[in-house]
């Protein structure tokens, strides 16, 4: 039975079911990992995670939710330096602990040598903002990147910034202006897939995690939140609908159109925040008392990358040990480490 919703008027900001989504955006990201590195045997089972990884396109709905909760968070904070900080305790803390535990299965199951030198950058990159980057002597571990799920973390520290500096002009934006604002940051997207083929591949890596190509999925995010009222309100009453549409767009694309786009295609990018938000308040209120998707992000790479190096090769067996540790650390990150975060927090916004 869905939960109560308020769909005309004023919308509720609490009544969504961003918790339930999350879960299932995690599990997409995870599936997309599996698909990747240790793929089933099962050709039609390839098929159908392929579908499901680009029907909820991971990081696309995640980028999509954090640009809508973004604004109501700036709201609550009374300078940048409280704002900033409050997000750092979010991302961090969870970040240092699944490196630790990155560097303990590394250590056990590589045996890799270790000097001061090689300790003192490992530390200062993952501990910083540098997670992108993985040493040489650790290309050969895993899939070669210890946990490369997370360049999405500069990625979206950059993009916190950008909401943060334009936030006042973005809230006065008129919706014809809103629209001028999220086709131009299409089209940077679109300029950063037409050159990655054209630059070095440094200049890539670089295009890649920055804010640039994946604005536009961020802005759709805040956009529908400043219209929460009114643009939103009508999509959450017609949720289905949205839904339905969306489905048959996203199919038709995944059979039959070549997509185009950096990174995540343009027609997911531009549709996908739409139905993720329209979706979680047309649900109505869904909350959990634990939040697992962070700590499952957090730690499924590191399952895939020791179940590599430990030779185990069966999709579907990995699939079913990723996802069984994947979700019970994401219950150990959120009662070890969120919900002591989350006190802090508290005390650090009196």
């Amino acid at each position: 039975m869905l939960g109560k919703k308020t769909v005309c008027g004023i919308l509720d900001e609490q009544d969504n079911s961003f918790d339930i989504l999350r879960i299932v955006v995690a599990l997409s990201i995870i599936s997309t990992h599996l698909l990747a590195h240790i793929p089933p045997q099962n050709m039609v089972l390839r098929e159908c995670m392929g579908y499901f990884n680009s029907y909820f396109y991971g990081v696309v709905a995640f980028f999509a939710i954090s640009g809508f909760l973004m604004p109501r968070s700036i709201e609550r904070s009374h300078s940048f330096g409280s704002f900033l900080k409050k997000r750092l305790l979010r991302l961090y803390p969870g970040i240092w602990g699944a490196f630790f535990i990155s560097a303990a299965v590394i250590i056990m199951l590589y045996r890799p040598f270790l000097n001061w030198k090689r300790i003192t950058v490992w530390l200062g990159t993952q501990l910083t903002f540098f997670q992108v980057y993985t040493p040489e002597w650790l290309r050969g571990y895993g899939n070669g990147t210890p946990n490369g799920a997370l360049w999405t973390i500069i990625t979206e520290l950059q993009l916190y910034v950008v909401a943060w500096v334009f936030y006042k002009q973005l809230k006065k934006l008129t919706p014809k202006q809103w629209i001028a604002v999220i086709l131009a940051a299409t089209v940077a997207n679109l300029i950063c897939w037409y050159i990655k083929d054209l630059v070095p591949h440094i200049v890539y890596r670089v295009i890649f995690i920055s804010f640039v190509p994946h604005l536009y999925i961020f802005l759709l995010g805040m956009c529908l939140y400043f219209h929460k009222d009114t643009l939103l309100a009508w999509l959450v009453k017609h949720w289905v609908m949205v839904l339905s549409v969306y489905t048959i767009w996203m199919t038709v694309f995944y059979f039959f159109i070549p997509s185009v786009g950096f990174y995540a295609p343009i027609h997911i990018g531009l549709t996908l925040p739409v139905m993720i938000i329209s979706v979680a308040f047309g649900l109505g209120k869904h909350r959990l008392k634990y939040e697992i998707s962070y700590g499952m992000y957090l730690y499924h790479v590191i399952i895939i990358n020791a179940l590599i190096q430990l030779g185990i090769t069966d999709g579907l067996l990995a699939m079913v040990i990723v996802v069984t540790l994947s979700v019970i650390m994401g219950f150990a990150e959120n009662i070890l480490i969120d919900r002591n975060v989350s006190k802090l927090i508290k005390m650090y916004s009196r």
